[in-house]
């Protein structure tokens, strides 16, 4: 990930990513990269699926 495809991001805000499921890590990898260029981001530890399962809401019908 280069700079100049954040740099309409702000660093000021938390941003949260998560993938679909425990089997995804692309998430991480993702967090760990914005990290290192000085952005606020947290990961959803198991994704959508656990999320689910563990009764929270999901809104929306696109994948």
């Amino acid at each position: 990930m280069l700079f100049h495809t954040t740099e309409h991001l702000d660093k000021n805000k938390i941003y949260i990513y998560y993938c679909d499921g425990i089997g995804c890590n692309a998430s991480t990898k993702a967090v760990i990269k914005l990290l290192m260029l000085g952005f606020k981001v947290k990961d959803l530890i198991g994704g959508l699926d656990w999320c689910k399962r563990d009764g929270y809401t999901t809104e929306g019908d696109e994948s």
